[in-house]
């Protein structure tokens, strides 16, 4: 496993793919020496589980629950 990659690693796009957590947000573009390192920098959850928290979610929301719709 290769710790990380530069741009220049990935600059032709060959070999390489932008990998997403379940939200469909990018977290960058891997390959395959670099992805576990990639992936080792965001919490698991995040690839799994599409209704993970975010910081952002509370300052947008007002700190409501999940579960409450009456927004």
């Amino acid at each position: 496993m290769k710790k990380s990659c530069t741009w220049e690693d990935h600059k032709d796009g060959r070999g390489t793919w932008i990998m997403y957590d379940a939200r469909g947000i990018s977290c960058g573009r891997v390959c395959a020496e670099c992805e576990d390192a990639v992936r080792a920098k965001y919490r698991p959850e995040i690839f799994t589980n599409s209704r993970y928290s975010m910081p952002e979610d509370d300052l947008y929301w007002g700190g409501m629950a999940e579960d409450q719709d009456d927004y």
